[in-house]
């Protein structure tokens, strides 16, 4: 892969980075507002890594500099970084942290080696959001002076000023959802609702309420929470281990999982208390509705001589746990990469009041038992 700058549109604006010619980004710029000011510090870095000038103010403490340079100081964690300067003494140039003087020298290396050769890569289009928004205000300026006109023309008697302070908050509670739902991430409500919880509101309830003919709606029983759990014995050897449980279960489920740490010392085990030994992740909401559909119709059946999973798997109160031995089975999990085998324990927790409520659920939502 040739040695490239991509520019990338964040929330704020445009920003590039340089990759290396194994892929790796190399040092990020700062924020821009338009594609031509970030076209502007792509020839600036190139300009300035042909005079390949570095300097080491680690010690003395960052300044800025007039003649275009990188300069290495120390941020507030304790971490190395480059800049590079523009002629006018303006930061172009921002790197990632690195914990050595001589990783950060590499890094800046091999943007003064990239830079002369690399290509610039930009989004096909640049879009026009400010305009839209300035012509909207503008039309909804007149429409405000014009409700105000009226008010003041009209005074409304005191029972309709009741009734409207009534409406009102009844109007922004509906509209509040709306822009939620544009930008739907976590356990937020999402514009696209999950094909299984739509399944359950239209079909499973009505299943449901008329097979044990609740006397409340709210009797029905649903699905409350699911949790992962990863346990790592091996870790207290290595802990490089334990990380790579973390990042595999962050790929399954999409969420940062909570580290477990041991409640007792034991010694034959090598086992002290408070050591990390495994990971856990608790999804609700949208995230649990997607795992579980990910789980029913897609890990389950790649398990090799699948039969079903076991009817006898309730604790008594409507909870279901299921063991898994290898993570292979999710998508997400790339077999070239897998160091060591792993299973997990999943937890599937329900409202139900008792195991055959929580089975019937199940089963209606798609659970593969055995028969």
């Amino acid at each position: 892969m040739a040695s490239k700058f991509v520019v990338k549109k964040t929330n704020t604006g445009y920003n590039f980075l340089l990759v290396a010619t194994n892929g790796q980004p190399v040092g990020a710029s700062q924020v821009y507002s338009s594609l031509k000011s970030a076209q502007a510090g792509i020839e600036s870095v190139k300009k300035a890594s042909a005079a390949n000038v570095i300097e080491d103010t680690t010690k003395e403490g960052f300044e800025e500099q007039k003649n275009p340079k990188f300069v290495i100081y120390v941020d507030k964690a304790g971490e190395f970084r480059f800049r590079l300067q523009a002629s006018n003494g303006q930061n172009v140039l921002a790197s990632e942290g690195y914990t050595t003087v001589a990783a950060c020298k590499n890094g800046c290396a091999s943007v003064v080696k990239n830079a002369a050769e690399a290509e610039v890569e930009l989004p096909e289009e640049e879009p026009e959001e400010k305009p839209a928004k300035e012509e909207e205000a503008s039309k909804a300026e007149p429409k405000a002076e014009k409700k105000a006109e009226a008010k003041e023309e009209k005074p409304a008697p005191k029972a309709e000023a009741k009734e409207e302070k009534k409406e009102a908050p009844k109007a922004e509670a509906k509209a509040e959802p709306k822009k939620t739902a544009k930008k739907g991430s976590g356990n937020k409500v999402s514009a696209i609702q999950p094909r299984l919880k739509l399944k359950y509101e239209n079909e499973v309830r009505k299943a449901l309420l008329e097979k044990y003919n609740y006397s409340s709606t709210m009797q029905i029983p649903a699905l409350n929470k699911i949790v992962i759990n990863i346990g790592v014995g091996d870790a207290t050897q290595d802990g490089k281990k334990l990380e790579i449980a973390v990042a595999e279960l962050t790929q399954i489920t999409g969420q940062k999982p909570i580290i477990t740490k041991a409640k007792k010392s034991i010694a034959s085990f090598k086992l002290r208390e408070g050591q990390e030994i495994g990971c856990k992740v608790t999804l609700r909401g949208v995230r649990m509705w997607d795992f579980y559909d990910k789980l029913v119709s897609i890990a389950l059946p790649r398990v090799r001589d699948f039969r079903g999973v076991s009817r006898n798997a309730f604790d008594g109160r409507g909870n279901y746990t299921l063991g898994i031995k290898e993570q292979l089975i999710f998508p997400e999990i790339d077999y070239d990469k897998v160091t060591k085998v792993r299973g997990m324990d999943i937890v599937i927790v329900t409202t139900a009041k008792n195991d055959e409520e929580a089975y019937t659920l199940l089963e209606l939502m798609g659970m593969p038992f055995q028969r």
